[in-house]
């Protein structure tokens, strides 16, 4: 307690010094915080704006031209696998219910093997 406090509280006595120390006390905690809290905020805000700084947005894929395909595959069904390849001599390699390849055994001239 400094001369000041010392003071009021002689003057006061009893709930009024209760009061004053309590009142004295506050003002050093938001005076304290007042003086931690300024540069903490001004450092945070300095960290962030340099994250962003080295980390900047990404950047979208430019859009595809037109006609330009956008998946290699097609998933169809077994159904419509064996209904598209006909006639066609083909070797259906099979995992227990599904159909995992197909090998077609007709060579480049068309001639079957």
């Amino acid at each position: 307690m400094n001369k000041r406090e010392q003071l009021m509280a002689d003057a006061l006595g009893g709930q009024g010094e209760i009061f004053a120390l309590r009142a004295a006390a506050r003002v050093r905690r938001r005076r304290l915080l007042a003086r931690v809290a300024a540069p903490a905020g001004v450092a945070a805000a300095i960290m962030g704006l340099l994250c962003l700084a080295r980390n900047p947005a990404p950047r979208p894929a430019p859009p595809l031209p037109p006609g330009a395909a956008t998946s290699v595959v097609e998933i169809i069904s077994d159904q419509e696998l064996l209904a598209e390849l006909k006639d066609q001599p083909v070797l259906i390699l099979r995992d227990q219910s599904r159909i995992t390849g197909v090998i077609f055994l007709a060579d480049q001239t068309g001639k079957n093997l």
